[in-house]
């Protein structure tokens, strides 16, 4: 029987696991194809059961691979495409589906735009105030683009509900977001028209339709249609018939409206109707000729304004004609929930009419919706302002939530550590004397042991003299003492905590030294630890001097030197101020140090403890230690070393 080494097994167990691999990354590639066609399949399809047929089908693919990102991926898709159809029970099914998986922040941002997408048209609150989670959430991951989108969905629910102000605004912060894109500046143009429009600023109105024109891609004839047929309409407002006329004829003249009937039609309405009050003309032939178009198509919306303008152009030629369009209009914009156009209806009906009770009648009932509308447009524009606002405020509380959890962390933290002082003091002296001694003994193995023995005398000098009689007074203290007092509580407490504070000092001034790039910050918060309410340090210069490229060795005994001057300062000098200043001069770096302090007198100079130290390791690094000792000066102290 032939045996393979462990080296040839190894090989093909190596082999077989990346052809193992490679076998499972081509079945997801497969499968992210086949939910990419169906989808395009379900945007581009024309009949309504095709495009459902294949939005279900990248679903139940996505669902079958088990893969969030790919099921998120189809749902979203499907529920878009049942948006568009208007399969509002399938909405609200797949709505909640996509609710609950969606975990990513992305993922929720595109559920809540959904759901703003799903009630527009609807309710336009709810519709809204979705669009603003929507936009919040792209917002807070950097997605400008989705984020700009929702905006500007807001925008377009805020110009239907005529609050145009609002709409200014939002669509003004939409075109920040888009801006870069340019993806959607168009279509931001022409609703900036609409905006215009509705605030009655014609010339604002022409600037933006001519911008949207002139980025109108000449080869997108229907989008270039509408826009010249907006251009026209602002005409039209503007009382500049000839120029209007002028736009419609040649727009009617264009090989391009008869594969688009429905704009056909709305040219040849605006077209008669401007005719008509040019007076130059009835224009009754072109509005008949968009009449039956209409009634061809079953365009409701371009319907309803046609039969307006043809109650209108028979208002004097014919009554009974003019209250017949006029009638029309009123039940098409009963029926499509369009007040405005209501509104106009009923005044035409009103005019149309020759009877005083009947006339009255309409009138009556028009003042009523009118005051209807103007109130439906106010409490909307506040619901936008407050949903907006509210949102604002959210984000506000969240960040101060926040902000608050981590304060109260910090207290909890600092509770924990009072409650625990007399423990950490004990435990703490104990680590500080033992881990001192073995740092000692590490650096005695460098040939440093005189050093070492210096410090550890140091060292156990300050626990004798600064903690060990503080240890003794507070057991005897508390081993004396009964304590139901609360003074007596806090007194213990405090004279624990000044025990824990020394030992933090002891451990502190013997700690190591970080000697790579992080070096001048650690110098720099060494230095300003002494600064307090009356001792006012000022350094300068720390940051310019080359610390990269000098040795350990000497920026050790540079960090010990001055943290001997501080804490000389700090106990001996009663100084108010204290000033250091680094500088480079030539291959040698000086280090001045002056205090306002008491001095110390000539007759009393005794080099030993902290500044005997200080001297002698500066010229263990080849430098220079210098100072002035003047009584009424306070001390000054010059350091030289070379770079």
């Amino acid at each position: 029987m032939k045996q393979y080494s462990p080296i040839v097994l190894f090989f093909i167990l190596v082999l077989y696991s990346c052809n193992e691999n490679k076998t499972t990354l081509k079945k997801q590639n497969a499968i992210g194809d086949s939910i990419n066609s169906a989808i395009e399949k379900s945007k581009n399809q024309s009949l309504e059961t095709e495009r459902l047929a294949s939005s279900n089908k990248a679903f139940v693919v996505a669902k079958q691979s088990k893969e969030d990102s790919l099921i998120y991926k189809a749902l979203y898709n499907k529920i878009q495409t049942d948006v568009q159809l208007q399969k509002q029970d399938s909405i609200d099914f797949y709505l909640e589906k996509l609710k609950k998986i969606s975990k990513k922040i992305s993922h929720q941002a595109g559920y809540y735009y959904l759901k703003g997408f799903s009630l527009q048209g609807k309710d336009a609150e709810n519709s809204f105030a979705n669009y603003e989670k929507s936009q919040k959430l792209y917002s807070s991951i950097g997605d400008w683009g989705r984020a700009g989108y929702n905006l500007m969905m807001m925008s377009e629910i805020q110009r239907t509900a005529a609050d145009y102000v609002g709409a200014e605004n939002t669509m003004t912060e939409a075109l920040k977001y888009l801006q870069e894109s340019k993806k959607y500046n168009n279509h931001i143009y022409n609703v900036f028209g609409l905006i215009y429009k509705g605030l009655y600023d014609y010339e604002n109105a022409l600037y933006y339709y001519k911008k949207a024109l002139q980025i109108t891609d000449a080869k997108n004839t229907q989008a270039k249609n509408i826009v010249l047929n907006n251009i026209a309409v602002i005409y039209m407002d503007k009382k500049d018939y000839e120029n209007s006329i002028k736009v419609l004829d040649s727009l009617n003249t264009s090989y391009s409206l008869n594969s688009d009937p429905i704009m056909k039609a709305k040219v040849l309405s605006n077209l008669g109707y401007s005719i008509f009050l040019s007076k130059k003309g009835d224009g009754l032939s072109y509005l008949k000729q968009a009449e039956k178009i209409q009634d061809s198509t079953g365009d409701f919306f371009g319907s309803l304004s046609n039969y307006l303008n043809l109650s209108d152009a028979y208002q004097e030629k014919n009554k009974v004609f003019s209250k017949e369009y006029a009638a029309k209009a009123y039940a098409l914009a009963e029926k499509l929930h369009n007040g405005e156009d209501k509104l106009r209806a009923l005044e035409l009906l009103s005019k149309a009419t020759n009877e005083k009770r009947e006339s009255d009648q309409l009138f009556g009932e028009y003042i009523l919706l009118n005051d209807s509308i103007t109130k439906a447009r106010q409490i909307a524009k506040n619901q936008f302002s407050k949903i907006r606002y509210d949102s604002s405020q959210k984000e506000k509380e969240a960040l101060q939530a926040k902000a608050e959890s981590a304060e109260s962390k910090l207290l909890a933290a600092k509770t924990q550590r009072r409650n625990g002082i007399l423990l950490l003091a004990i435990v703490g002296l104990i680590i500080t004397i033992f881990y001192s001694y073995r740092h000692m003994k590490k650096r005695n193995a460098k040939g440093r042991k005189e050093e070492a023995y210096a410090t550890e005398t140091r060292i156990s000098k300050k626990v004798h003299d600064e903690l060990a009689n503080d240890i003794y007074n507070a057991m005897m203290f508390a081993g004396t003492q009964e304590f139901s007092s609360e003074e007596k509580k806090e007194r213990l407490l405090n004279d624990l905590d000044n025990v824990y504070k020394r030992t933090r000092d002891i451990s502190k001034e013997n700690a190591t030294i970080e000697t790579g790039e992080n070096f001048p910050e650690q110098l720099i918060g060494m230095l300003s630890e002494y600064q307090n309410e009356h001792v006012n340090v000022v350094h300068s210069g720390a940051k310019e001097i080359a610390w990269g490229k000098m040795e350990a060795i000497k920026k050790v005994a540079i960090y010990r030197v001055l943290q001997e001057l501080m804490v000389n300062m700090a106990k001996h000098s009663q100084a108010s101020v204290c000033l250091l200043a680094f500088k480079t001069n030539g291959r040698t770096i000086e280090i001045y140090y002056s205090d306002n302090g008491i001095g110390i007198g000539t007759e009393k100079i005794v080099f030993k403890n902290g500044l005997a130290n200080a001297e002698n390791r500066i010229i263990g690094i080849g430098g220079s230690f210098t100072f002035d000792p003047s009584p009424e000066k306070g001390l000054k102290i010059t350091i030289v070393f070379p770079a």
